[in-house]
Formats: structure tokens, C-alpha cells, sequence
């Protein structure tokens, strides 16, 4: 027998339903609803494939270094520890829904290990192993705006650059992932926002989740989004 539709008050419901079971983490949503369906993006790196295979065992640890660039304006200095926050939420959500062993080596625990070490001075392979990580994800924030250009912060236009480097815990063999430059916008096209119609604040908010869903699909498939695409 035929499902019937679900209601618009019956959707509503299971997504309030689904919230409260998020501690109302909107972040974690697109990847409960990712649960319900088969449709998603595949990921553009296979990471779990092909590390799992490289490394000749289940389970992979991954540790997440963030920076700003050089040329990243003085009022964006921090937020790419903000980003890395919101990146590593979506990314471990998204392998777990997708069943893959990637373990995460946890935000704080990164951040305190670049603040009681000269970890700029390392060998990458070094901080892997201090780490207990398998790979690196090494990812500047290079160049990070908010609104249209000469629109006087009266339309909001988000573009951002990250360049992202996975590095093998071990120097000797050949790079399985290839550099990459991620940019996106937000809104997507020439397409922006009036500047009144929500606060700075809320639009970075906005911004930055689509941002990490786009850097989550470099490692792992993520549930179709046609508004993200």
C-alpha cells in the first residue's frame, strides 16, 4: 500500500521532534535527515576508502589544524577557529551516519596542543604522532567577506577561500589526496542579501554552516541539498 504524504504540520513536528533530540544543534540536522533517505552528494576525496586501505585498518584518526592566511583582513582574525568548530560538528556527524570509522581527535584537545607546543616548528609527521592521528587536516582560512564589494555593508554577500592540505602521518609515501583550493558563496551567484533583513552576526552564523557543509563533502557524502548546490 501506497505511503501517503507526509503534512506540512506532520514535518513540522518530526523536525521539532528531531531539534530537541539535537539539544537544538542545527547543525546535526541535515545529517538525522540524511538517515531517513538514500538521496546524498557523494564525497569528492573517498577519504574513508582510500585511507582505510592506505592504512590497512578500520579505524582512522584525524586531527584538524586551522590558521589564517596572511591575507586575511585584521576583523576576521579567530574565525577560523570558529569555522573549525562548526566543520568538525558536521564532518564527524557525517561519518558516522555514513558508517565510516573516522575518529576525530576533539577541538580542545587540538587547541591546547598548538598553545603548549611550537607546532609551527614540527614535522607534520610529528604532530600526528603526538596527536595519535593518522592524517591531518591542515586548513587556512586564506580570504574571508561578508558583504558586497562597495555596497557600504548594506547587502550581505559572503566569500570565502580555504585552502585545505591532507597530510599522512607518515613522510614517506605518495600524497592520496590532492590540495585543495574550496571557495563558495553565499548567496550563491550575484544574487545578496539587504542588510537589514538580519543581523551580521546570524548572516556569518548562515554563512559558515554552508561553508563547513561544503568542506564536509570534500571527506564524506552529505545528504542532497539543492539550496547548498
Amino acid at each position: 500500500m501506497a505511503m501517503k504524504p507526509m503534512t506540512r504540520r506532520a514535518l513540522a513536528g518530526l523536525l521539532a521532534t528531531m531539534l530537541l533530540g539535537l539539544g537544538c544543534n542545527p547543525l546535526l540536522l541535515p545529517f538525522q535527515l540524511f538517515s531517513m533517505g538514500d538521496a546524498h552528494l557523494p564525497s569528492e576525496f573517498e577519504f574513508y576508502q582510500k585511507a582505510k586501505k592506505a592504512k590497512q585498518k578500520d579505524e582512522i584518526a584525524v586531527a584538524i589544524f586551522s590558521s589564517a592566511g596572511p591575507s586575511l583582513a585584521p576583523e576576521f582574525l579567530g574565525t577560523e577557529q570558529e569555522l573549525t568548530k562548526m566543520f568538525s560538528v558536521q564532518l564527524k556527524a557525517a561519518f558516522d551516519n555514513n558508517k565510516e570509522k573516522v575518529k576525530l581527535v576533539p577541538f580542545a584537545e587540538v587547541e591546547r596542543f598548538k598553545r603548549n607546543h611550537d607546532w609551527k616548528s614540527m614535522e607534520d609527521s610529528e604532530i600526528c604522532r603526538r596527536l595519535k592521528a593518522d592524517y591531518l587536516i591542515d586548513m587556512e582560512l586564506a580570504s574571508l567577506s561578508l558583504y558586497e564589494p562597495r555596497s557600504r555593508q548594506e547587502l550581505y554577500h559572503g566569500q570565502v577561500r580555504v585552502n585545505v592540505k591532507v597530510i599522512d602521518s607518515d613522510k614517506n609515501v605518495d600524497d592520496l589526496f590532492p590540495a585543495k583550493a574550496f571557495e563558495h558563496q553565499f548567496p550563491g551567484g550575484e544574487s545578496s542579501w539587504a542588510a537589514d533583513t538580519c543581523s551580521p552576526d546570524v548572516f556569518r552564523q548562515k554563512f559558515f554552516t554552508r561553508i563547513s557543509t561544503g568542506l564536509t563533502r570534500l571527506f564524506t557524502g552529505i545528504p542532497t541539498d539543492h539550496e547548498f548546490q
